[in-house]
């Protein structure tokens, strides 16, 4: 047989080829000569294929033809010829087999194609009969019944409503089905053994017999289990969603790219203080609302979204219905359809205006206290526990000589900073308590790198979260360098005032232990002087021996003082022992003869003392002369003798002098005496100290005569 030519088959021949249920199809010229055809043909037996031609150009319309293969085994076709416009033909040829072969296996290809369409679409094919109830269920069945189906008998209807749930009401409505024929359809639940449920939908149709009534009952079910859920899925997620919404006050809008309006639901509307139709907006509208200098920002973000797909945030200014302007934050984001073409812009959109103000004012806030922190010098930090991360401000570095970083420093280069002095005492102090729940307060040294030290004061406190844990620990740091070296000046002038007062309180200690004999020597030297060889010897022998002794007690002093030159610096005095006085009896009272005179009470301690005064007052014949030895005797001997004055030592053995005349005073039958101190205490402080006391005058030892005798007729006037 020659080749085909390539030529194409003309259009009424494509129709026939078309229109034909073959599969070898062959295109011929008026002479017979194959023009065109298929693999198929090609493959048909040359007999076969020639008696094809034959039959046709003898005018057949319908060809059956039989022939051997190369295997001699029969093959038969069926086939029909089309005569087309010039003589010119159409062939189409197809095998035929074994009509009862032919169809097991069109069946089994459709069963497999059935069941394949049911898997897929959990979908299961049921029927039973209407009056016995029994039936006929396929495998899809039994597994939405969750029924084993290993020995494929259908269980009973009975079985099988048992495991469906009677809220349903699936037995009444199917019941009700089989006395009418007709489609009926109904969603229930099926419990399976183990627990889980099942959302079946099912459809049936009962179908009549030739006198209408029910014959049988066919139907189909499709498990909507996973749709149900999805469904309620959904629905929960919706409802979460608007949950949110509704919290959060935020609301969603969308611009339909087709018709170029905005539609806002309720909330968005609430949030922008308007009320809309559902309508829609156009965006001349909405651009109305916002304040002008946010336009292009929101239209360029508008632009950026609808022609990339990007998502933008915008906060933007729009005029509320109040005419208070609102701040409010919008998300968009684009949608598209299958093709990728944009459909809609879907947005969300939140009232910021109340955070933004917090914020304003937090921010002015943080300003107002970074620049009071930063004007007093103090540097402030923050500790998270947790990941160790540290944060500083600008000051915390110029604190330790440092220009300001981009990072905390680490432990160890804080560390590193401190004062070698100070260094164990900031291990001890901080880094094992930084997770207690308290504050913590020390100051340490750092040195910086040009070498000056600088004291810092550290305070921190701890940030707990809800279990009572700490989580964080913020702090300031200043410099208290000034503070440190003024306590230290502070210190340094205590001391030196206590080294004062030791050295001022030896001193006086010193003056009046000094002037205690050289009242004795200069008192009995001035009554010597006074007698003019007019006294007895033994007298004048007993004031020379007191001489002599006062002399002895000077010497003892003054050895005492050369000792105590030998003394370390800061180390405090001690006074030098001193000699005891003569002894001499402590108190006389002088004979009163004649006309009553003017009485001196004289309260001291030391013999020599008295008894100097005691001398020098005879030699004062219009006087009367007293004597008590402590403070408590002479207070009581003041109030008997009633004295027109009393002279006071400010060191006796029960009470000072200070404490003779606050007595004194206190008694009405005291308080009107002249009360005049006479003591070896010549310090300034203790004159000014006896005066604010009160007493009338301060005389000191070594006792002047003439001055004495001056002061004592000026307070007790000679006739007063």
């Amino acid at each position: 047989m020659s080749e085909p030519a390539p030529t194409a088959p003309p259009l009424a021949a494509l129709q026939a080829f078309a229109e034909a249920e073959g599969n070898a199809l062959a295109w011929l010229d008026a002479r017979g000569q194959v023009r065109w055809c298929n693999a198929a043909f090609d493959a048909v037996v040359p007999a076969a294929k020639a008696r094809a031609i034959e039959q046709a150009r003898a005018g057949a319309r319908t060809l059956e033809l039989a022939a051997q293969d190369t295997s001699s085994q029969p093959q038969r076709w069926h086939g029909h010829a089309v005569h087309l416009a010039g003589g010119e033909l159409a062939l189409v040829l197809r095998g035929v087999r074994d009509s009862a072969e032919r169809l097991a296996a069109e069946n089994a290809r459709l069963r497999e194609l059935l069941d394949m369409a049911q898997e897929f679409g959990r979908l299961g094919v049921w029927e039973r009969d209407p009056y016995t109830l029994e039936g006929r269920w396929d495998r899809h069945v039994f597994r939405f019944f969750g029924i084993d189906a290993a020995d494929g008998t259908t269980p009973h209807y009975a079985e099988a409503a048992a495991r469906i749930d009677p809220a349903d009401r699936l037995d009444e409505t199917f019941r009700a089905s089989l006395t009418k024929p007709g489609a009926y359809a109904s969603r229930y639940r099926v419990r399976h053994p183990d627990g889980c449920v099942r959302m079946i939908h099912s459809q049936w149709r009962v179908v009549a017999d030739a006198r209408g009534e029910p014959e049988r009952v066919i139907g189909v079910m499709v498990d909507d289990t996973e749709t149900h859920e999805l469904a309620r899925d959904a629905a929960a997620a919706h409802a979460q969603l608007e949950m949110a919404l509704s919290l959060a006050e935020i609301g969603t809008f969308h611009y339909d790219v087709a018709s170029g309006l905005l539609h806002y639901d309720r909330r968005a509307q609430e949030v922008l203080g308007r009320s809309f139709d559902e309508q829609g907006l156009v965006q001349e509208t909405v651009r109305e609302w916002v304040h002008p200098d946010d336009l292009p920002q929101m239209q360029t973000a508008f632009d950026e979204t609808l022609a990339t797909g990007r998502p933008t945030d915008t906060q933007t200014r729009y005029r509320h219905a109040d005419g208070s302007w609102r701040v409010v934050m919008i998300r968009r984001v684009l949608q598209r359809d299958a093709n990728g073409k944009p459909l809609a812009l879907l947005g969300v959109i939140l009232d910021v205006t109340e955070q933004r103000e917090t914020l304003q004012r937090l921010r002015e806030a943080r300003e107002r206290i970074a620049l009071a922190m930063g004007s007093v010098g103090m540097g402030t930090w923050e500790h998270d526990i947790t990941t160790g991360h540290a944060d500083w401000d600008a000051q915390m570095f110029a604190l330790r000589g440092m220009a300001p970083q981009p990072r905390a420093l680490d432990a160890a280069a804080r560390l590193a900073l401190v004062h070698p002095d100070d260094r164990e005492r900031v291990e001890a102090a901080l880094l094992p308590r930084m997770q207690d729940a308290t504050p913590l307060a020390y100051d340490f040294r750092v040195v910086w790198s040009d070498g000056s030290v600088h004291w810092l004061a550290s305070r921190s406190t701890p940030i707990l979260d809800d279990a009572g844990c700490v989580v964080r620990r913020i702090g300031v740091n200043w410099d208290i360098t000034e503070v440190k070296t003024f306590e230290q000046a502070q210190r340094e002038r205590e001391l030196a005032l206590r080294e004062s007062q030791a050295k001022s309180q030896f001193m006086a200690r010193m003056s009046h232990e000094l002037r205690t004999p050289l009242n004795a020597i200069l008192g009995f030297s001035q009554l010597l002087l006074a007698a003019n060889d007019a006294g007895d010897r033994a007298t004048q022998r007993e004031q020379l021996e007191k001489v002599q002794g006062a002399g002895l007690q000077l010497l003892s002093l003054v050895d005492g003082v050369l000792e105590l030159s030998g003394l370390p610096a800061g180390e405090s005095p001690r006074v030098p022992p001193v000699a005891p006085p003569l002894d001499e009896p402590a108190s006389k009272v002088a004979p009163v003869a004649g006309a009553a005179r003017p009485r001196v009470l004289y309260i001291e301690d030391n013999a020599v003392n008295m008894m100097i005064l005691r001398e020098l007052m005879a030699q004062r014949e219009r006087f009367e002369f007293h004597g008590a030895q402590d403070g408590s005797s002479g207070v009581a001997m003041a109030r008997t003798l009633q004295p027109a004055l009393v002279l006071i030592d400010m060191q006796l053995p029960d009470f000072d002098g200070i404490e003779v005349l606050r007595r004194l005073r206190a008694d009405p039958a005291t308080a009107h005496l002249t009360c005049v101190a006479l003591s070896a205490n010549a310090m300034p402080d203790d004159v000014r100290h006896a005066q604010q006391a009160g007493f009338a005058e301060y005389l000191t030892k070594p006792i002047d005569v003439a001055e004495f005798n001056k002061a004592l007729d000026r307070l007790v006037p000679a006739g007063g």
